[in-house]
């Protein structure tokens, strides 16, 4: 049975001891990870972004598939916004360039 006390506010208050405090969390990554992590994501959302906004004017099947693959890769790495950003607008500029293709020259 747990030891009692008398706590400041006149309530009992219970003394009991686990292990929980004691053994590590190994799930939690390292704050240098996460870090580094995140600022690898973040140059790939931005490359990403510009060549699929660079699509939008030149050469709309090779960059924006090469900026919809960066979004994925910032998606995964944890810069969501600009992952997805880019993805979308890689997505925008190929299904462009599919429908005005057959109209231009």
């Amino acid at each position: 049975m747990p030891k009692n006390k008398e706590s400041f506010n006149g309530t009992r208050a219970y003394e009991e001891e686990t292990a929980s405090e004691l053994t590590p969390n190994f799930d939690a990554p390292e704050r240098e990870e996460i870090q580094e992590f995140t600022g690898s994501g973040t140059a790939f959302g931005i490359i990403g972004l510009v060549l699929s906004l660079l699509s939008l004017f030149t050469l709309p099947f090779v960059l924006s598939l090469i900026g919809i693959a960066a979004g994925f890769m910032a998606n995964r790495r944890g810069a969501r916004g600009l992952g997805k950003w880019a993805i979308g607008v890689g997505i925008i500029s190929m299904v462009g360039a599919m429908l005005f293709a057959p109209f231009v020259g």
